[in-house]
């Protein structure tokens, strides 16, 4: 959950500058820029410094300019002539090129589409590819290398479908595969929101499978569905297996007294929800939900935990009275205050001002909205005067505003919340109704209702892995039940308790992480054919959450690396991009452009194509005088298409990706056919 400020990759540095009330101060094309201009000083390979990237943009961005001395304004306008002739003469005039970093790597890229992709997209290709994309990329090769006119019709996230009840998680609550659109938030497996960037439509008659979890999920998939996993037997960790791969193989041995797995998937990171407004603290809400009264703001606590849990909710802004312990056992009335809730607050307070205005009280009745009994009360006898002093609401009265009273449940905002609100919430009821043993395996157990499977919930939204069993009680031969009793396991480096004696108990997370980390696949069985659905998401790893237990799972493309292959090393002279819609088009040719203009690796391996593109800095007027040795490049960068720069020896000059049709226009106008549609 926890990030390094001085280890940043450039995607984590943007969203952390841009999740401040602000909004969006910095694009990743800005944060290129910058890294170009300042070079080794931000930070060491592809990881940002945030210390020294704003200790640079101090001194060198936003450092104050020296005051313009007086002169005479034939000097300033010729100054200005001077700068912008400078300045024109940048954006015509691109130099000289760099050199090619590493040939060799280029040479291997140039016969191989597969090295192509896992030598300069590592952080998309870094793991291992399924035979699904080998016959894939086979058929690329064939098809660009020694083929003619050729049509790759492969829709994004096909053949990697979800059934269409699989619940999704959204910042939001919950959606349903067959409910999500293009434009929706999910998670994905670090806990950072993505957009749905396309969605199939329904496909029937689909081989299916049932995947059952270590941790009791279970998620209806087709037989093509991708999933990364860990291999107990395999020395390149973590895998893209599909489904009806790993069917036959989940049982690693019978002949042991019991069953080992043979795949493992990760625990997702905690979900990273912005900060959220809470009128009542989450560690005060947990506790009153675990061992507070239905209806009213009292809480009981041993007698041994009494002095440290009232000091802990007047550290959090509440009143406390204690009463007489009996039993052992004393009841704490918290957060003492009006009972107006905000609504009538407000009212109050208008009422307040137009007495201060000596009014009559009629006049203050008819303007407040209040009764002219409730405002005579408030004029002689000084009622709400604690509303004048900006005294909260009792702790009550937040609890009927929150609808937790007498039916107790976690209210959504505070599910989707922050990680931090959402652990002290945890810590609340673990402090009351949970338990420890020495070994560090905790439990918790509370009556089957909602609040019971809110918990759920909140445990899935902080990365755990739990197990529940339905249990009965039977005392004085009386049935008592059902409840939920909720097994996992905590470490110290993100404690679940507040109470000392209960967290002294935390133990240190091993060194490989423990079991605590990852769910295994426990078997694999057909079941009969349901209509399914795949997305397509933006995240860097190309994986969102499946399931109620946040599950991650895959989806990923290959159309844009094949295109960007293509050109890049003159397979084909002409590339037309054909998707589903104008728009979704534009989408793959923006992927595109994006690559050109932030791939480090490209630049690298192939300055006579993209170091041109750099140099326009996102400014396309800069097309039209672009030179280089004199002449000019012909580049064309616009939304709808590319035309990459003429160079001298270059074997990627003159080809054009285009979203408007079948065919391609060549630089020139003349019309040819496209040599490969994506």
């Amino acid at each position: 959950m926890a990030i390094d400020p001085r280890n940043l990759r450039p995607g984590e540095l943007c969203r952390l500058l841009n999740s401040t009330p602000l909004g969006t101060v910095i694009s990743e094309r800005q944060l290129y820029r910058h890294r170009t201009r300042a070079g080794l000083r931000l930070g060491e390979g592809n990881r940002i410094d945030l210390l020294k990237y704003v200790a640079w943009l101090v001194e060198e961005v936003h450092k104050p300019r020296e005051a313009a001395a007086s002169t005479d304004y034939e000097v300033l306008k010729e100054r200005a002539r001077a700068r912008n002739a400078a300045i024109a003469r940048a954006g015509r005039d691109i130099g000289e090129l760099p050199g090619v970093v590493d040939s060799d790597r280029r040479q291997r890229a140039a016969e191989s589409f597969q090295t192509f992709c896992e030598a300069y997209f590592p952080r998309t290709f870094h793991l291992a590819f399924s035979d699904d994309h080998r016959k894939v990329i086979a058929k690329i090769e064939e098809a660009v290398l020694y083929g003619g006119l050729f049509a790759l019709a492969m829709p994004r996230g096909s053949g990697k479908a979800l059934a269409l009840d699989t619940p999704l998680v959204t910042p939001f609550g919950w959606t349903t595969m067959g409910k999500v659109q293009v434009g929706d938030l999910l998670f994905d497996e670090e806990g950072w929101p993505c957009r749905v960037t396309y969605a199939t439509d329904v496909q029937l008659d689909r081989p299916c499978y049932r995947v059952d979890f270590s941790d009791g999920e279970s998620i209806v998939c087709d037989a093509d569905h991708l999933w990364t996993v860990e291999d107990r037997y395999s020395r390149r960790n973590p895998l893209t297996l599909t489904t009806q791969e790993m069917e036959p193989r989940v049982i690693v041995s019978h002949n042991r007294l019991w069953a080992e797995h043979r795949y493992r998937v990760p625990m997702t990171e905690p979900l990273r929800c912005p900060e959220a407004p809470l009128d009542v603290d989450p560690y005060i809400l947990g506790y009153w939900l675990g061992d507070g009264a239905r209806s009213t703001n009292t809480v009981t606590v041993h007698t041994n935990d009494a002095a440290e849990v009232a000091a802990e909710f007047e550290r959090l802004g509440e009143t406390c009275r204690i009463s007489e312990p009996i039993d052992n056992v004393v009841t704490i009335v918290v957060g003492k205050g009006h009972c107006a809730d905000s609504e009538k607050s407000r009212l109050i307070r208008r009422a307040q001002a137009a007495l201060d205005c000596h009014v009559p009280v009629s006049m203050a009745a008819e303007w407040s909205g209040l009764t002219e009994k409730s405002v005579a009360a408030m004029h002689t006898l000084g009622r709400w005067d604690s509303v004048r002093c900006n005294m909260r609401p009792s702790l009550r009265v937040r609890l009927r505003v929150l609808k937790v009273l007498l039916r107790k449940h976690i209210p959504e905002k505070y599910l989707r919340a922050a990680p931090w609100q959402r652990l002290a919430l945890l810590q609340g009821l673990m402090d009351t109704d949970g338990s420890i043993g020495r070994n560090g395996h905790c439990e918790i157990t509370l009556k089957d209702d909602q609040l019971a499977h809110d918990l759920g919930e909140l445990l899935s939204s902080l990365g755990f892995k739990w197990r529940r069993q339905q249990r009965y009680v039977h005392r004085d031969g009386r049935r008592y039940g059902p409840y939920l009793r909720y097994h996992f396991t905590a470490c110290s480096d993100f404690p679940v308790f507040r109470l000392s004696r209960k967290r002294a108990r935390l133990q240190l997370r091993p060194a490989k992480g423990g079991t605590a980390l990852n769910r295994y696949i426990v078997a694999i069985t057909p079941v009969a054919s349901v209509p399914v659905r795949c997305i397509q998401v933006d995240s860097p790893s190309s994986l969102y959450l499946a399931g109620k237990k946040m599950v991650p799972t895959h989806n990923t493309t290959i159309a844009e690396c094949a295109c960007l292959w293509a050109i890049l090393f003159g397979h084909r002279e002409f590339v037309a991009l054909i998707g589903a819609s104008e728009a979704h088009a534009e989408e793959m040719l923006e992927s595109i452009k994006m690559e050109l203009d932030g791939n480090d690796l490209l630049l690298e391996d192939f300055p006579e194509a993209v170091f041109p593109i750099h140099c326009l800095d996102g400014i396309a007027n800069r097309c039209a005088g672009q030179l280089h040795d004199g002449e000019r490049t012909h580049i064309v960068w616009t939304a709808r298409e590319i035309v990459l720069p003429t160079i001298t020896g270059s074997t990627a000059f003159t080809y054009v990706v285009c979203t408007q049709s079948i065919s391609a226009y060549s630089s020139s106008g003349s019309s040819r056919d496209a040599d490969l549609v994506s």
